[in-house]
Parts: C-alpha cells; sequence; structure tokens
C-alpha cells in the first residue's frame, strides 16, 4: 500500500468481504500488548468507513461484524454507526422485529406514524422518537441476544440524539425548539426552522468529531457535505466496487 490505496480481486465468493470484516477488526484491536486478554482488549480510538452501494449489504456486514465480535467473546465491542434514511431504519428494525416477536417488541406501524407526525423536525427529531422504541425491542430480546448486542449499533441520527441528550446543557436553541413543537400541530415557522437545522447540523459535527468506531454507509449517504467535512476516517473500506456506477 505505498500509495495508501489497496485493491483486492476475486470473483463473487471468494471471501473479499470477510476479510474486510477481519481487517475491521484488527484494526481496532490489533496493536494490544500480550499480557491483554480478549475480555478485557478494548478497541482502539480509530474511526473506520465502510462503504457498499446497498442497504442490504450494509446490514449484512454490520450482522456479521457484530457476530465476530460475539465468536471471539471480545468484552468491548466497537461502536457502529449506520448512515441511510429513517424509511430504511424502520424498514430494518421491522424485520428483526419479525424474525423473532417477543413480548412489547418493535411495532412497523408505530414507527411509521412516529416518523409521519414529526417530518417537520427531521430526521433527527425523528429519531427522539424512535430510540425509546428502539430500546423497548432491545430490552425484550432473550440474554443471549442481548449478549449479542453489546456492539452499539445505531443510526447516526438516533446516536446524535443520545449524544444531544447526555449533553443537553450544550444545545438549549434545540432543546428550545423541540419543547416548541411537542404536542403541537402547529409547524415551527421557516426562520425557525433554518436555525433548528442549522443547530442540528452543529450538533451532528460535535457528535462526529468525537465519536470513535465503524461508520457503514452507501455512497449517497456519506457523500453528504457535512459528513465528508467532518469526519476523517483513518481507513476507507469500499465493498462491491465493481457494481458501483462511477460518473
Amino acid at each position: 500500500m505505498s500509495a495508501g490505496v489497496s485493491h483486492i480481486n476475486g470473483v463473487a465468493g471468494y471471501g473479499k468481504s470477510t476479510l474486510l470484516e477481519c481487517i475491521t477488526l484488527a484494526t481496532f484491536y490489533g496493536e494490544l500488548g500480550p499480557d491483554v486478554t480478549v475480555k478485557d482488549a478494548e478497541p482502539g480510538g480509530r474511526k473506520i468507513l465502510y462503504v457498499v452501494n446497498n442497504n442490504d449489504g450494509l446490514d449484512t456486514f454490520i450482522s456479521n461484524v457484530v457476530e465476530m465480535q460475539h465468536d471471539l467473546g471480545l468484552g468491548h465491542p466497537i461502536d457502529v454507526i449506520r448512515l441511510y434514511s429513517t424509511d430504511s431504519l424502520v424498514e430494518t428494525m421491522a424485520k428483526k422485529s419479525k424474525a423473532k416477536p417477543p413480548p412489547d417488541s418493535f411495532k412497523e406501524e408505530d414507527a411509521k406514524k412516529a416518523v409521519v407526525s414529526i417530518d417537520e423536525v427531521d430526521h433527527f427529531t425523528a429519531a427522539v422518537q424512535l430510540a425509546k422504541l428502539e430500546l423497548q425491542m432491545h430490552q425484550a430480546r432473550s440474554d443471549t441476544r442481548a449478549q449479542k448486542s453489546k456492539c452499539r449499533n445505531l443510526p447516526l441520527a438516533q446516536a446524535a440524539s443520545e449524544f444531544y441528550l447526555k449533553n443537553k446543557d450544550g444545545y438549549p436553541d434545540i432543546t428550545k425548539a423541540i419543547e416548541a413543537t411537542r404536542g403541537s400541530t402547529k409547524p415551527l415557522a421557516p426562520e425557525d426552522m433554518t436555525k433548528f437545522r442549522t443547530d442540528v447540523k452543529a450538533l451532528y459535527a460535535d457528535f462526529l468529531c468525537q465519536f470513535k468506531g465503524l461508520v457503514c454507509a452507501t455512497p449517497v449517504a456519506c457523500s453528504n457535505h457535512t459528513f465528508r467535512s467532518i469526519f476523517k476516517p483513518d481507513l476507507v473500506l469500499v465493498d462491491e466496487v465493481g457494481r458501483m456506477e462511477f460518473e
């Protein structure tokens, strides 16, 4: 990698994606001392961006990385952030719920209503509501499943909303805007909405600057100007390049 770029050739089923999964874990855990046990190993403060051209590919890669960490017995798994739309988030969560429907689990219709009802305040405020629903789903899982879910696997909007909830004192204008729309059918005034979106973008920037872990995104999602200007990965992994279209 003298030029900082490496290309991995191979036909379908050759194991290229599996190699990328191994490279991901090696990047985070590869510099541990000889006396550190797998259970006590903590990931290094690295940032990795994984890119693939479809949401199914993202979900498969994330699932495999989570399973690999569980199988290895890692006690401190890496944090994973997903970059795709709220609609895709609802569909993904619904699939998980239907696969193993626990009591009081995530309800697709409830999530859709939540997204529609707060459409005026963008994906960030949608994530604040969806966070409660996903938390209920995770709490209802069995102990074995909970062990596998140690790896924090969140969409960017939800991760940013959790960051906001832990640091609300630093974002009084966002809190004011959310309170102004709560329980009201009246949207924010245009100038207030513009201010709110600017504040949320600043929050996203603050979160991405301090985030250490794995970000998985489609090419469209990670082409966002705010994301590209703020998130500076130590390593970029691009999967399924042969199926991508370049202009």
